[in-house]
């Protein structure tokens, strides 16, 4: 099937976009709670693919897929690493949340994520929207619950995204700079969302 195309349909497209972002959230929430039963497995290549699927089917012909193919960021001087190496460093992003979740907050947590998914960029379309998906789902099973509040944080990301992307520029710096794994920019931005999330 053809993927919809915004500018071929701009209405269109937002309904389908739309209905994919509920689908997506019905998903993470489902899969929160199973994570709770089993909180050192919540996250594996099963669940971002299938978070990756229920964003951008229809609008993409590899929904879900690893891509395969170099991809490029509009408006970011940061270059995805080749496609040849997103397996393995998928891998890596997941081992480092696996050993780390005994040892680290949910806040460094989700804060590694959301960072380490967009550095990767592991699909051809919805790397944003997977990635937040996925650091919504660390919080909360980390949490031991799905939080309460009404302005989720990736709700509260996406009417706003000037903050976001300037904490996900000071973690690609600094990783840059000397291969250090520095979020606190982004763990900070994130605390203060979720005291929004709770407050509404």
């Amino acid at each position: 099937m053809q993927a919809i195309r915004e500018q071929d349909d701009p209405a269109f497209f937002r309904f389908v976009s739309d209905g994919n972002l509920l689908r997506q959230y019905d998903f993470l929430r489902a899969t929160v709670e199973i994570a709770l039963k089993n909180p050192d497995k919540a996250i594996s290549h099963d669940v971002v693919r299938q978070l990756n699927n229920h964003a951008v089917v229809f609008l993409c012909e590899t929904p879900g897929m690893y891509r395969k193919q170099p991809i490029y960021i509009n408006n970011s001087s940061h270059r995805p690493p080749p496609h040849e190496q997103v397996d393995g460093l998928m891998d890596e992003c997941l081992l480092y949340l696996a050993e780390s979740w005994k040892r680290c907050s949910a806040t460094h947590l989700a804060a590694y994520a959301l960072w380490r998914l967009n550095w990767i960029h592991p699909f051809v379309e919805g790397n944003g929207r997977t990635a937040r998906a996925t650091s919504y789902l660390v919080l909360c099973a980390k949490h031991k619950m799905w939080l309460p509040g009404s302005n989720i944080i990736p709700k509260q990301i996406r009417e706003n995204r000037d903050p976001y992307y300037a904490a996900l520029r000071m973690a690609d710096q600094r990783f840059e700079k000397d291969g250090t794994i520095d979020v606190s920019a982004l763990e900070s931005y994130l605390d203060q969302l979720l005291t929004n999330q709770l407050a509404s």
